[in-house]
């Protein structure tokens, strides 16, 4: 699969960038499995200044109160916002399978996998080659980066079908049920990787990449959170496959 954003799509993921590069500094991020009222609170700032610009709902009619675009464009909306860590505050309330698309999830895994990776890449901790040269960790590197990749691909494609007024329904638990799966994969690779220091959680000084390992190991345990996996499997026997 391969899926290109037209000119207005890629000048607006682009606008949308630079928004939220300038709006959300690294200490308003939201970190994996961490949660308060402060990030809440900011979360709804954000919200009320995109819709000031007429972004938080995109991808809904106008009549809807949104924009009048499609599900592509929300779906560029939400992975950003998910790369970006903007805490989420329930800006809006949509059906289950724009939810189950996945992209602001898969967008917050990906900068924590990006991060781990920009890590490996430049940590030495037994004073020799970094992380990333040792074969088994570049091993485990690819294969991840390999799942990413699908994911992505898995959650746009469900985009994809929504916006040629296809109902999804089979796609979408696919994108979600291999979502939460590949990001399980990844929290127990990067927990064996870095080991001990791997446990500290946010606020620890000695915790890496702000405790967000620890978190996101957490947030992976949590295989339910809109539906089991038992029950998209069901889904994509019965919607997918016809049986």
């Amino acid at each position: 699969m391969d899926f290109d954003f037209n000119t207005g799509q890629s000048a607006f993921r682009d606008e949308l960038r630079e928004f939220l590069s300038a709006e959300v500094p690294l200490e308003k991020q939201q970190n994996s499995g961490v949660s308060s009222e402060d990030a809440f609170l900011f979360g709804r700032e954000i919200n009320r200044k995109l819709a000031a610009r007429k972004w938080v709902a995109v991808g809904l009619s106008e009549e809807d109160s949104g924009r009048g675009k499609g599900p592509i464009e929300q779906g560029i909306l939400d992975e950003e916002l998910g790369y970006h860590r903007v805490p989420e505050s329930e800006a809006i309330m949509t059906s289950p399978n724009h939810d189950k698309t996945g992209l602001r999830r898969y967008g917050a895994v990906r900068r924590v996998f990006d991060d781990f990776t920009d890590f490996c890449n430049d940590s030495a901790p037994d004073g020799g080659q970094p992380l990333a040269e040792h074969p088994l960790v570049r091993h485990q590197l690819a294969q991840r980066r390999l799942g990413m990749v699908t994911w992505k691909l898995l959650c746009w494609n469900v985009a994809w079908l929504q916006s040629v007024g296809t109902d999804p329904v089979a796609a979408a638990s696919t994108a979600l049920l291999f979502g939460v799966e590949e990001r399980l994969r990844f929290a127990e690779m990067a927990m064996e990787v870095l080991g001990p220091y791997a446990t500290l959680r946010n606020g620890s000084p000695m915790a890496p990449l702000l405790g967000n390992i620890e978190g996101i190991h957490r947030e992976a345990l949590h295989l339910s959170e809109t539906g089991s996996t038992e029950t998209h499997r069901d889904i994509i026997a019965q919607c997918g496959l016809g049986l």
